[in-house]
């Protein structure tokens, strides 16, 4: 429980800390990005990069869920 606990939080600071380069880097705007106006706000649903990162989570916890 502990282990997994401390691989969930090891993989969002890993996650912040790419989102937090991404972004500084310019990989922000990436195919798949979708960008609504809606009154005085803009919303960005970046689809494609939810699509990637799932799978490659999905990958990195079958993997280690393997003993």
């Amino acid at each position: 429980m502990l282990r997994n606990f401390l691989i969930l939080i090891f993989t969002l600071l890993l996650l912040a800390g790419l989102w937090m380069a991404g972004q500084r880097y310019g990989l922000s705007n990436l195919p798949g990005t979708y960008e609504f106006k809606l009154g005085n706000s803009q919303v960005a649903v970046p689809i494609l990069s939810c699509i990637v990162i799932s799978v490659l989570l999905s990958l990195l916890f079958r993997f280690l869920r393997r003993d």
